[in-house]
């Protein structure tokens, strides 16, 4: 398939919707970086680019959206 994207930040605070996906993607050869929360996820979102973020909203300690907001600040 094309224009699909390479590398993607999953966060998710629930470990088994962060391994489906990962092994769910795997065929299509996308990397997928997890992160169990918020602190997680902005270190990663800092460490290396990402073509695609997807991000639940109710995270523990801080909404989704909250985080977002803290990525556009950057």
């Amino acid at each position: 398939m094309e224009n699909l994207p390479s590398k993607i930040l999953y966060v998710d605070n629930d470990e088994g919707s962060l391994n489906r996906l990962e092994q769910g993607l795997k065929s299509y050869k996308i990397t997928v970086v997890k992160a169990k929360d918020w602190e997680s996820a902005l270190y990663q979102f800092n460490s290396a680019p990402f073509d695609m973020a997807i991000i639940e909203l109710d995270l523990e300690a801080m909404p989704g959206t909250a985080l977002i907001q803290k990525w556009r600040q950057h």
